[in-house]
């Protein structure tokens, strides 16, 4: 299994690759990329590397964004997570305006400091192979947004408003 996490600006990956150790990472890394709620992380899982089944997991982070934006990715797997410590939780369905990808949602659960360490160090391993750090720029992103809504698979009242009308105004544009 592999898991999704979407960062929170693209130049996070080059903070975590050009850290010499993990433990020289910037506080505020925490507050941006591993944020967490009730001490989870979301991730959106997928069961292959193939990409279309990557695409769908990105696709649902992309559309629980809160901003149509450049967005960058690591995919971690579960040996990973098995490695760091981290217990996964899939029952609790993601909130995604693309329709049908909500159940891909999962949750990295029980995480302390330690796992969360544990975790920096699986995402600068992560960061070191380029096939599991995609990166989907802003046209894309509109694409995708286009895509989902002439399959009749966008579901914007799940999201925030502001979102609601990024999205409007990609749907607007595209007529």
């Amino acid at each position: 299994m592999y898991y999704v996490r979407k960062l929170s600006k693209p130049s996070s990956l080059f903070k975590l690759r050009d850290t010499d150790n993990f433990r020289n990472i910037q506080a505020d890394f925490l507050g941006q990329d591993l944020r967490t709620s009730s001490n989870t992380l979301s991730v959106w899982r997928s069961e292959s590397l193939d990409k279309k089944d990557i695409d769908k997991a990105i696709n649902a982070a992309l559309l629980a964004s809160s901003q149509v934006n450049a967005s960058q990715f690591l995919i971690i797997d579960s040996d990973a997570l098995e490695w760091a410590g981290i217990r996964t939780d899939d029952t609790e369905p993601g909130i995604t305006a693309y329709s049908g990808l909500e159940g891909l949602h999962t949750n990295l659960c029980d995480l302390t400091y330690e796992k969360i360490g544990n975790l920096l160090q699986v995402y600068c391993k992560v960061c070191e192979d380029s096939q599991r750090t995609p990166k989907i720029d802003k046209e894309r992103f509109k694409q995708i947004i286009i895509m989902a809504n002439n399959e009749n698979c966008l579901n914007v009242g799940v999201l925030q408003e502001h979102m609601q009308k990024e999205i409007q105004k990609v749907l607007n544009s595209a007529e």
